[in-house]
């Protein structure tokens, strides 16, 4: 599996993959359903403020809208919203927008209740691979191969700034060919924080000779906090990073050569405060939203979910 995600309620997770299909779990009743229409891998997920509608976007360039609870069916809608891969959507804090970045080197804001096109954001010379809205609800933020991202006004448009997440970039001069990206963001509750995260040190791109790594920035400032590490020298991706609702640590989770890791990370410290390893490469991961458990998409075509509660003595 590649992508996964809570609900809103927190009841049903959401996965996709290499098959094409749209998994949904209920982890109420234990039951699961699959959804059919994508004609490439699905990557990404949103949900709607309505509660009752599941947004999903494929390698396809497509977003197909979906019946949140009941039977598996068809999809309630279909857009055609990029030119290749759609990588990353996002929904804005109040619902009303969803964010989408793909292969076409644009950032497409769309409208939740019309599902029409709001704003088209060019800018990028490559492809983007990651979208967040700030908690403030008032800025845009894309991340791209080359490790730049970019900061939008929401109600304009317009770019603001800039914000280098470069340590997640190489490109190797023997080889003479470029590795990295910006695969995942998340930012803080409070906003204080933008992390992004990658691989860096891409000493051997073809080899995989490359280090999961998460850039965090302070956003006020717009500059570089520090680049985060494992404590280990394992050589692979993270490909996901999120925040916990309290603020206190992120996580993010590893796949690759040999990374198969799941990093609790604090956004003033270096190194990981805890790494548990994991069965199988990781390739995506979803904090629940009452943030007791986090689900990880799995290479081994499995969704695992980690419980952060306590435990008893």
């Amino acid at each position: 599996r590649r992508a996964c995600r809570f609900d809103r309620s927190g009841r049903f997770l959401f996965s996709g993959g290499d098959d094409n299909l749209v998994r949904r779990w209920d982890l109420k009743n234990n039951e699961h359903e699959t959804y059919e229409g994508h004609e490439s891998w699905v990557l990404s997920f949103a949900f709607p403020s309505d509660g009752g509608t599941v947004i999903s976007g494929g390698y396809d360039g497509r977003l197909l809208w979906w019946d949140l609870e009941g039977p598996a069916s068809k999809p309630q809608a279909a857009v055609d919203a990029h030119k290749g891969w759609i990588r990353s959507m996002t929904l804005s804090p109040d619902g009303k927008w969803l964010a989408t970045c793909g292969n076409d080197h644009l950032v497409k804001v769309w409208s939740t209740a019309t599902r029409e096109l709001v704003q088209e954001l060019a800018g990028h010379t490559c492809h983007v691979y990651s979208v967040a809205f700030h908690p403030g609800g008032m800025s845009l933020v894309s991340a791209d191969h080359l490790g730049i991202i970019r900061e939008w006004v929401v109600t304009s448009g317009k770019e603001r700034r800039q914000l280098d997440a470069s340590p997640l970039y190489t490109w190797h001069k023997g080889y003479r060919a470029a590795a990295g990206g910006v695969r995942g963001l998340g930012f803080s509750p409070d906003g204080r924080w933008l992390a992004g995260c990658g691989l860096t040190e891409a000493t051997d791109t073809f080899g995989q000779v490359v280090h999961p790594a998460v850039v965090v920035l302070d956003w006020a400032s717009g500059k570089q906090a520090r680049v985060q590490r494992s404590r280990g020298n394992e050589k692979g991706v993270a490909w996901g990073v999120t925040f916990h609702q309290s603020g206190a640590f992120h996580a993010a989770v590893s796949g690759g050569r040999d990374a198969k890791h799941l990093y609790f990370l604090k956004p003033d410290a270096d190194k990981p405060f805890h790494t548990m390893s994991l069965p199988s490469a990781g390739r995506d991961l979803a904090m629940h939203p009452d943030g007791s458990r986090i689900a990880i998409a799995h290479f081994d075509n499995r969704i695992r979910v980690v419980n952060l509660a306590k435990a008893k003595p």
